[in-house]
Formats: C-alpha cells, sequence, structure tokens
C-alpha cells in the first residue's frame, strides 16, 4: 500500500497507483474541525496549519493544500482588508489601493517572508509539512495576478 505522498507523486510522474488520490479541497472547513472560528483561522498560519492537519487525519486526503484566502496576496502589497469574525475577508473597496488605472503601474514588489498575510501562509505550510509532510502531499495554494488585481480594485473598474 502506497502512503498519500507516493499516491499523488505516481499519478504526478504517470505511473499507476494503488487507488486514485483524494482531496476534497476542504480549505477553511478545517476551520471547524479543529475548534476555532474562521476569523482565528485565517490570520493564524499555526492554527490553520494545525487544522488542516487534523481535517487530513480526520478524512484522509491524499493532498493537503495550504492556503488562506483570496486576499492574501493583495494584502502583500498593501490592499487594506477586513477581516469578520466568521466570514471570509474582503477588500476595504471603500479604499482601494488601486484607485486609477495609473496606480497599477505604482504597485511595487513585497517580500512574502514579511508580508503579514503571506508570512501566515508559508507558517500554515511549514506546520503541514513538518506534521505530515512525511507521508501525505503537501502543496501551497497562491492568487494569480488578476484576482489579485481585482482584489485592490473592484472588477467592474478594473476591468
Amino acid at each position: 500500500m502506497m502512503t498519500s505522498a507516493e499516491r499523488v507523486q505516481a499519478v504526478v510522474l504517470l505511473k499507476e497507483p494503488d487507488r486514485v488520490p483524494v482531496f476534497s479541497f476542504p480549505f477553511s472547513i478545517s476551520h471547524r474541525v479543529y475548534g476555532c472560528t474562521m476569523g482565528e483561522w485565517i490570520q493564524d498560519g499555526e492554527l490553520a496549519g494545525k487544522s488542516a492537519v487534523q481535517y487530513q487525519k480526520l478524512i484522509g486526503d491524499d493532498i493537503v493544500l495550504g492556503g488562506l484566502d483570496a486576499m492574501t496576496e493583495a494584502r502583500g502589497f498593501g490592499q487594506e482588508i477586513i477581516f469578520p469574525k466568521d466570514a471570509t475577508p474582503y477588500p476595504n473597496f471603500d479604499n482601494p489601493l488601486v484607485k486609477t488605472p495609473d496606480d497599477y503601474f505604482k504597485l511595487e514588489r513585497y517580500d512574502p517572508t514579511k508580508a503579514p498575510r503571506t508570512k501566515e501562509l508559508i507558517r500554515q505550510v511549514d506546520v503541514i509539512a513538518n506534521e505530515i509532510g512525511s507521508t501525505v502531499a503537501v502543496a501551497a495554494c497562491i492568487i494569480g495576478p488578476l484576482e489579485t488585481l481585482i482584489n485592490m480594485r473592484p472588477a467592474e473598474k478594473m476591468c
């Protein structure tokens, strides 16, 4: 019998696994398994990591995906984010970072190890990798450029 990591690796290498790998894409629902609020989970990488590990042990997914929310990268650039107690965070569009099309050209790179949200994402993945990474495939989810831009200027204005 293969470990989850071996099973996923076999599929990636186009080899036959002992069974089809399973991934339920839980993200923040794991906060319920761990017994914390979504607001706590989303802002604390260690708590999010431990929640993902506990979820994996309960459900048995072959892949554990680190990821906090769709605001991580936008916050790295400096967009103000609103964090409700028990709901997904969202950008403060009363104060968008990108107010005009010219503002896109003013965006500067940020250091992911120092940006508050990205730092928590890295922490989450570290916890997962250290606790179960030897037997379960671990990956991280980052948000692509278009969604990141939409989180810094409302879609109807960006498009």
